[in-house]
């Protein structure tokens, strides 16, 4: 019997398997794409601490980012200089590379393709797995199971951790990768808001380097083929946005739905960790989900070291999971699913009047602190408070 298997070849899976293994756990970890890394599914962008913290190495960085720009619906842009290393743009299947590279040098056995069905159960404690491969259908028996799965977390659902994909807000998500792209400022990420780009989330170019970039729109109020008009839209129609791609064609299509919320109210079980997307711990504010998987993939890995070590993986035992996720990744989570929500309920004329206020915080230190902890999507109670943002106070009181 194997120590632990994980379910899933993202970030989150990934670091739990790395920091498993470099535990000194025998580790398996099983992917149902025939590639680590594709399909692409998200935008790539990430807080430029990710990189350092991770150990992962600069090579998978596209274009490091100093700035942002925010467009409102009406076309009106406000933006600045936000400092050195904000953040990067990465190359995403370069990423998932580099980290299973890591694992495999750390001494994972890696599967794939290898498809997830369910978990093997005995007296109610999760002790395997079956999956499907091009051999046939399989089981691995393992002291703990980490679900990293993405969206489908196909094992959460089995054990009754998660209510299925219709009982939670989801975000959909189309993006193209396109060259020829022309940006006033190449460092800086682009944010567009209002109902016909992005209802219920907001759309964005993010720079990759000689002239290519990240185009994409996010939703919350749709579906797919919703998400796929507005990407449309986006790139011909608007009235910002059109003007940089005037010339751009497309090199690749991406798609991806996001569970936004709300994060699951357990994520462990008896023998099972759920770690990532799969307990919908990405941030409901910008749904950057790669920073929250990397470290509940080592918080997760931390916990199942500890439990087996002491011979009990039960949901009592992993608990430590579950409160560690919550004080030392998402402490704000609340905050951050309240700005969304409201957000969503929002007209574009209330974009408007915010991008007033938003001018005004590029232009002076304690403003730009703010936006650059709002993108980060570590702002709290206190920083809304302190900085006296008039769109964000009205969230408070709801």
């Amino acid at each position: 019997m194997l120590d632990v298997a994980v379910v899933g070849g993202g970030p989150g899976g990934l670091m739990s398997a790395i920091v498993s293994a470099k535990l000194g756990l025998d580790v398996v970890l099983l992917e149902k794409s025939r590639v680590i890394g594709y399909p692409v599914h998200d935008s790539g962008a990430t807080p430029y601490s990710t990189i350092d913290e991770f150990e992962i190495g600069t090579k998978v960085i596209a274009q490091e980012i100093d700035g942002a720009s925010f467009v409102s619906p009406s076309g009106r842009v406000a933006s600045g200089f936000l400092g050195k290393r904000l953040g990067c743009v990465l190359e995403r299947q370069k990423l998932n590379k580099e980290l299973a590279k890591k694992a495999s040098n750390a001494g994972v056995e890696i599967l794939l393709p290898a498809n997830v069905t369910s978990p093997t159960v005995q007296n109610g404690k999760v002790n395997g797995l079956r999956f499907r491969s091009i051999s046939g259908h399989d089981e691995i028996k393992a002291r703990l199971v980490i679900d990293a799965s993405g969206v489908s977390s196909v094992l959460a659902r089995k054990v009754g951790l998660h209510p299925g994909v219709d009982r939670i807000r989801l975000g959909y998500g189309a993006q193209y990768e396109e060259s020829n792209v022309k940006l006033d400022f190449p460092t800086f990420l682009e944010f567009y808001f209002g109902s016909e780009i992005a209802p219920g989330g907001y759309g964005w170019i993010f720079p990759k380097g000689e002239e290519t970039a990240y185009v994409g729109v996010a939703i919350s109020q749709g579906d797919a083929v919703k998400a796929q008009q507005c990407l449309k839209y986006f790139v011909r129609n608007h009235v910002v946005s059109s003007g940089r791609l005037q010339d751009a064609q497309p090199l690749e299509f991406h798609s991806g739905v996001l569970p936004i919320g709300p994060m699951l109210d357990r994520f462990v079980h008896d023998g099972l960790i759920v770690v990532g997307d799969a307990a919908c711990q990405a941030s409901p504010l910008f749904g950057e989900g790669i920073r929250y998987a990397l470290k509940a993939g080592r918080i997760a890995a931390e916990v199942a070291a500890e439990a087996l070590e002491d011979g009990d993986s039960s949901r009592r035992k992993l608990e430590k999971f579950e409160r560690r996720v919550r004080k030392e990744i998402l402490s704000n989570y609340s905050l951050l699913y309240k700005i969304h929500l409201y957000e969503c309920s929002r007209k574009d004329e209330d974009f408007e009047k915010l991008f007033d206020e938003l001018e005004k915080m590029f232009q002076n230190d304690s403003g730009r602190r703010f936006l650059i902890k709002l993108f980060r999507s570590e702002i709290t109670k206190w920083d809304i408070t302190k900085a006296g943002f008039k769109f964000l106070l009205k969230v408070l009181r709801h």
